[in-house]
């Protein structure tokens, strides 16, 4: 099109040019899941896909006032993947690694429901459209063949106003064709020990560390319960709070669980494929000749047992 006028046939760029209009987007197929971490810095937020449906898992932080994770990472990247629209919205529980991107993100869209363990008279709640519930574990849905049911908390920590807001984290089981994901919120120890009396369905093959690998999370008892293959941290590069803690990723590695982190392998994406995990990290995506790690292309795969 930009050849000089009077070049034959230079109408035909026209034509050339729609392949990028009708470009299709790649979805899961039933009863598959798609799961992407976002690297978000020293905070949480996860995108899981079925075949027509998307759920986003937490906000991330805030960085200013008037950037946040919301309008600087979540929604470009939705916008990116073609998405325009979320089904659902988890708000794990109230703390501003988790939520300091809501507020940008619901200007600009509207969740079809918010799922949450925030107080009642949080400021985020009050403008929302959409459907509002809170995470009360017995909840559970079905999209595309994929499961989704809640563990945690329970009625007795939802009446309970005393309860740390780390212990009211939204505990989610995803059950897809290639097994399950548990998404943990930031639970810690006393939280994971009541789970553990009540003999909850935790075991997974796919882990979100709880608490960033915080040291008051983790115990060997829970993750020997979950007997995760593979457990994801959402973490900031050098982050203050030291996260995470070499004793809780030691506890990790003595039960043979493979660790992907976004301080160091950025944001990653997760897949089930031919009944087999497959995940891709951005450091194998688009490697750096500074990367001191041996990278490779190639994603990852994960067979079940």
């Amino acid at each position: 099109l930009t050849l000089p006028r009077g070049w034959p046939q230079r109408w035909l760029g026209l034509l050339l040019l729609l392949p990028m209009l009708f470009t299709p987007r790649s979805t899961p197929a039933p009863g598959q899941l798609r799961l992407s971490m976002l690297d978000v810095g020293q905070g949480t937020a996860l995108v899981l896909q079925t075949s027509h449906h998307a759920l986003l898992y937490d906000t991330g932080p805030a960085f200013t006032r008037e950037a946040d994770s919301g309008n600087r990472i979540i929604l470009p990247w939705l916008r990116g993947e073609g998405i325009t629209r979320l089904d659902g919205l988890i708000l794990s529980h109230d703390d501003s690694d988790h939520t300091g991107g809501a507020h940008s993100l619901l200007q600009q869209t509207t969740p079809g429901w918010l799922l949450h363990s925030l107080p009642t008279a949080h400021p985020l709640l009050k403008p929302l459209r959409s459907k509002v519930l809170r995470c009360q574990a017995g909840q559970s849905w079905q999209w595309d063949g994929v499961n989704f049911r809640v563990l945690w908390p329970d009625a007795a920590t939802v009446a309970n106003p005393a309860i740390k807001d780390n212990d009211r984290s939204c505990l989610i089981r995803v059950d897809a064709a290639c097994g399950s994901v548990l998404l943990t919120g930031d639970l810690e120890r006393p939280a994971e020990q009541q789970l553990l009396d009540q003999s909850a369905p935790l075991r997974a093959d796919v882990l979100l560390v709880p608490h960033h690998g915080s040291k008051t999370s983790s115990s060997a008892d829970f993750i020997a319960a979950v007997a995760p293959r593979l457990a994801l941290i959402s973490v900031g590069y050098r982050n203050r709070f030291g996260h995470p803690r070499n004793d809780v990723l030691q506890r990790y590695l003595q039960q043979q669980v493979r660790i992907v982190r976004t301080d160091y392998d950025g944001a990653t994406e997760l897949w089930c494929q031919h009944q087999s995990w497959h995940w891709q990290t951005q450091r194998q995506r688009a490697p750096r000749y500074w990367h001191q790690e041996s990278l490779t292309t190639a994603s990852t795969v994960l067979p079940l047992p």
